[in-house]
């Protein structure tokens, strides 16, 4: 069950930002863009967290003992 709760946001922070989305609208495209890019740093991360598991299982493996 997950236990942590959303960050609370003062009235002054919520309305800063419903001011900047205001001023700077942001395209579909851009939005489609901005989430291929986090796919990819996803995909990136999942590849990263694989070869660090293989090589600390090797480093395990040539360290009897521990």
């Amino acid at each position: 069950m997950n236990t942590r709760k959303p960050p609370i946001h003062t009235a002054s922070q919520t309305a800063a930002a419903q001011a900047e989305l205001a001023r700077e609208p942001v395209s579909l495209r851009q939005l489609c863009n901005d989430l291929k890019g986090l796919e990819r740093l996803d995909s990136i991360q999942a590849t990263l967290q694989r070869d660090v598991r293989q090589k600390l299982d090797e480093q395990r493996k040539k360290t009897p003992g521990k």
